[in-house]
């Protein structure tokens, strides 16, 4: 039974992908290429013209692998009817890459290759959500954080200006005591005099009580007030 009769057109498609780089560097391609062009799986025959001239292995290998990633993306309806052609006896004979695909085609090996790679660019993907969730916890975390920074330290400023502000106590200016009033004898040393007359005392005068200090007020003693003050 041939693979291309229980094989989707999907599952062809893969393979086709990953293997023209495999088909790409074959030895000696003129045989396949000719194949192709012959089952007008060529856009235009120019390209084949180009690639058979070249006779640098690896301009003819990049040629060819342009050839096959152009019937992928612009003519992929035809790739059944590409692997048809190519595995013809004629041209496996010749090729022994072809005849390792066919096997691969026949045996089922390159559909685990197509499901594990599926799984790793799955788990890939799945790793790729994982890290960005994480990184946004991260950041969500970090701009917490800050906030919580900033109203702890705002909320020690507030303490700390209360703490600074006076009370009222602390704002109450203590009464400044009244100066004392230094009397001193206008007479030299010897010189006697009668100090109750001297124009200094004609208002006030000095009284003294025990250890206690004051200042007499004359007018306040006629007229019988309290004019003791200290």
């Amino acid at each position: 039974m041939e693979p291309m009769e229980w094989l989707g057109d999907n599952e062809l498609l893969q393979f086709f992908r990953r293997s023209k780089t495999a088909m790409s560097i074959m030895e000696n391609p003129q045989t396949f290429l000719r194949q192709l062009r012959d089952h007008d799986l060529l856009l235009d025959d120019d390209t084949y013209q180009k690639v058979n001239r070249m006779q640098s292995i690896k301009k003819i290998r990049k040629g060819l692998y342009e050839i096959l990633d152009r019937l992928e993306r612009k003519q992929p309806q035809h790739i059944r009817v590409f692997w048809t052609c190519v595995f013809k006896d004629s041209i496996l004979n010749e090729y022994p890459t072809l005849r390792e695909l066919r096997n691969d085609l026949m045996n089922g090996t390159f559909q685990s290759d197509i499901k594990q790679s599926e799984r790793a660019e799955t788990e890939e993907a799945d790793e790729g959500k994982r890290k960005d969730v994480s990184e946004d916890e991260e950041e969500a975390e970090k701009q917490e954080s800050s906030v919580k920074k900033k109203r702890k330290l705002k909320n020690r400023d507030v303490c700390d200006e209360e703490e600074e502000q006076p009370g009222p106590s602390s704002r109450v200016t203590p009464r400044k005591r009244p100066e004392k009033i230094h009397f001193s004898s206008p007479l030299k040393k010897g010189e006697k005099n009668d100090i109750w007359t001297w124009d200094l005392y004609k208002s006030q005068l000095p009284v003294t009580c025990g250890e206690k200090e004051g200042i007499l007020s004359r007018k306040g003693l006629a007229d019988g007030e309290q004019n003791i003050n200290n």
